[in-house]
């Protein structure tokens, strides 16, 4: 398939500061798929999910994630704008909890050194993958 130019949004934004990183994302509307680099929702916000397409389904892979944690509040924010989750190749990534009120329905993470994460009871989530990580062992919420 040849995408259009008014088929994508681009976006880049340079960060002049003592780390010097450039955040892009990168969003084909056609195929509702979008993918965020180098991306720190703490220092960034997550107004850049504004520009998610709205039409479902929704899948946005994030690569190379500038978070150690993925909290509660995260998942949820996620939630807002998108159905299915990829965290990937983001090896600042060691723990996750996705917590009952995050309503995505895939969640993945791929090559991050992930070695920790907490699932709370959710009858949203149905797909899991969890692969290329360091985490040691099924969580008990997930063994169920």
């Amino acid at each position: 398939m040849v995408l259009g130019k008014a088929d994508r949004i681009i976006i880049t934004i340079a960060f002049l500061a003592p780390e010097v990183r450039n955040f892009k994302f990168l969003c084909t509307e056609s195929m509702f798929q979008c993918e965020v680099e180098n991306w720190n929702p703490r220092k960034d916000g997550y107004f850049v999910l504004e520009h998610l397409p709205t039409k479902r389904p929704r899948y946005l892979d994030v690569k190379n994630l500038l978070l150690a944690s993925l909290e509660p509040h995260f998942c949820i924010e996620m939630a807002h704008f998108v159905d299915f989750l990829v965290v990937l190749e983001s090896p600042e990534v060691r723990s996750a909890v996705i917590p009952q009120a995050c309503d995505i329905e895939s969640f993945e993470v791929l090559k991050t050194s992930l070695q920790w994460i907490h699932f709370e009871t959710n009858v949203h989530l149905q797909k899991v993958i969890i692969a290329y990580c360091p985490l040691s062992e099924v969580p008990p919420t997930l063994a169920a």
